[in-house]
């Protein structure tokens, strides 16, 4: 089992608060879990009360494995890419999203529209969305405020935290949204320009990949080897936390971009690498 981010235990009291918004008088409360991995949140929720939950994630091997160790009634598990299928319409009162949304805007910014219009659309209206996240409050804030100017986002903010991260590293975020009643789909051009833009400015100005301090703590490290294998150098330009976000699949279909496959890198590449790829 692997919990990203970070488990349910210390998201207990987001979690409840997320819980308590979506609650609806007498009624069976209606959880999806997006994304699940191997994570225990969902069984956590199923477990502490009178919920159905049902889980879904694009890994086909890891939802049948989900689903033989946890089969339980009012659990389910379901192989779903949140990208480019429904999961259908007004079926949930609270989704949760813990880490998904991280992996999809590293991936390019149109997906992670398209599954943030998917979960809207999978939401009853005045449902509740949790987004759990390593990066910062203030990015989600600016991104969220970007595509609600557009008449994009069919979400208003209800609470926000910042919780010390228990593995180190920057704070982990989370933010409670609540779905509105009417507003156009969370993808187009205008969305996508305008999510492209607030991101651009947090990583190129806000939080650049290739700091001072970074730049020094890899000179340090690369010690005075000329060229390194390109699995060495994804682990020394980036933290743990940033690894599970930005596999070395990623790294390598990134760093071999229209270009002959590199299988080593010299200390200026590297940085050079993150001087483009903020």
């Amino acid at each position: 089992m692997f919990d990203w981010c970070e488990s349910h235990e210390k998201l207990q009291p987001v979690l409840e608060a997320a819980l308590g918004f979506a609650q609806q008088e007498d009624e069976q409360l209606r959880v999806l879990d997006v994304g699940c991995g191997t994570s225990t949140l969902a069984l956590a929720l199923w477990d502490q009360g009178r919920r159905r939950v049902h889980a879904v994630d694009v890994d086909g091997a890891v939802i049948r494995q989900m689903a033989s160790s946890h089969s339980a009634e009012g659990l389910t598990f379901e192989e779903v890419d949140v990208t480019r299928q429904s999961l259908g319409e007004h079926c949930f009162d609270l989704a949760i999203d813990k880490g998904t949304m991280d992996y999809l805007l590293c991936i390019e910014i149109q997906p992670a529209l398209a599954a943030l219009a998917a979960v809207r659309r999978a939401l009853r209206e005045g449902g509740v969305l949790l987004l759990v996240s390593i990066h910062p409050v203030d990015l989600w804030k600016a991104l969220f405020a970007a595509l609600r100017s557009d008449g994009a986002l069919g979400f208003e903010e209800l609470q926000c935290w910042s919780l010390p991260a228990s593995r180190g590293g920057d704070q982990t975020a989370a933010l409670a949204l609540r779905r509105t009643a009417s507003a156009s789909p969370c993808v187009g051009s205008t969305a996508e320009g305008a999510a492209a833009a607030v991101l651009d400015q947090h990583f190129a100005v806000e939080a650049p990949l290739l700091t001072e301090q970074r730049r020094a703590e890899l000179r340090r490290a690369w010690g005075g080897e000329d060229r390194r294998p390109a699995e060495e150098v994804h682990q020394l330009l980036f933290s743990a936390a940033e690894q599970a976000e930005y596999t070395l699949q990623l790294f390598l279909e990134d760093l071999n971009a229209g270009e002959e496959p590199k299988v080593t890198l010299s200390l200026a590449e590297a940085e050079d690498f993150l001087r483009q790829n903020q």
